[in-house]
């Protein structure tokens, strides 16, 4: 099988220096499982833990173009793990279904005697075999649209309602090719899910809103809500359960003008907010 190999940094692209610090910088091609049939690309490297979405946007631009150089069978991604559930969800809504897509990452660089790297890149080639597109997790592959981000030991979630996009292909295309541009990106402001949020004036132009784990957030940001949609400003609401209780406060907040993301994560969701 011909798999393209992307190396974009993170831990799995990394090696500790003199002082136990882990830096980026690793050569990727001695790592490989022997007899693997892969094109190594890096096209830029970063701590996953500074990306933006203009850092993704690169990074995709990149391993499209490679993709139609080299048409490999698999693509398999090297990713720091801090905000891996953030870029898997983009390059699931970008890079398509055309061929497989595994993005994988370590725990520890691969020069740490207990780095679990090798694992990682050898399960993440047997499910691109298999046909599979996901994110690599202790022996799964967690589809990319269902992945939520990494707990304290570095294990990814999956949610578990699956995200039908009910957009055109034609629509879908033309996202994919805006964010593709050099087309500038929205400046997306982000309302975590925690009490008293304080709230900046100016300066974006989409709202992200993180709901708590019941789908709703507080009724406080109903004029916000209604100010921001009258400026021409989208509000959107993430994660909200397919199925359960509908609460007061967020019919509220659809009233006031925010629109709900159903069944998809929050980084489902915020991929969605760029897109769109």
């Amino acid at each position: 099988m011909k798999i393209l190999v992307e190396l974009l940094g993170g831990t799995i692209g990394s090696h500790k220096d003199g002082r136990g610090t882990v830096v980026l910088g690793r050569d990727m091609t001695d790592i490989l499982p022997e007899g693997t049939d892969a094109v190594v690309r890096s096209p830029m490297t970063y701590s996953s833990e500074n990306a933006t979405a203009e850092t993704y946007r690169e990074a995709l631009k990149a391993i499209t173009k490679d993709m139609e150089e080299i048409c490999p069978e698999g693509v398999l991604i090297l990713h720091g793990t801090d905000t891996m559930a953030f870029f898997a969800q983009l390059a699931h809504r970008v890079l398509g279904v055309a061929v497989p897509v595994q993005i994988a990452g370590s725990v520890l660089p691969p020069d740490d005697p207990d780095s679990d790297y090798l694992k990682q890149i050898t399960d993440g080639i047997r499910f691109l075999e298999e046909g599979k597109s996901g994110v690599v997790c202790e022996g799964r592959s967690i589809p990319l649209d269902r992945v939520t981000s990494a707990d304290i030991s570095g294990r990814y979630g999956e949610h578990p309602d699956t995200f039908e996009n009910f957009s055109g292909m034609d629509i879908l295309e033309k996202r994919r090719r805006r964010f593709l541009s050099d087309e500038p990106l929205p400046k997306l402001l982000v309302i975590p899910a925690a009490p008293g949020a304080v709230i900046p004036g100016s300066g974006f132009d989409r709202v992200l809103i993180d709901c708590y784990h019941s789908g709703t957030a507080p009724v406080s940001l109903v004029p916000y809500i209604r100010r921001w949609t009258a400026e021409g400003i989208k509000v959107f609401l993430a994660p909200i359960p397919s199925g359960g209780n509908i609460y007061e406060s967020l019919r509220e907040l659809i009233g006031a003008g925010a629109i709900p993301l159903q069944s998809m994560p929050f980084e489902g969701a915020w991929a969605e907010a760029i897109l769109c």
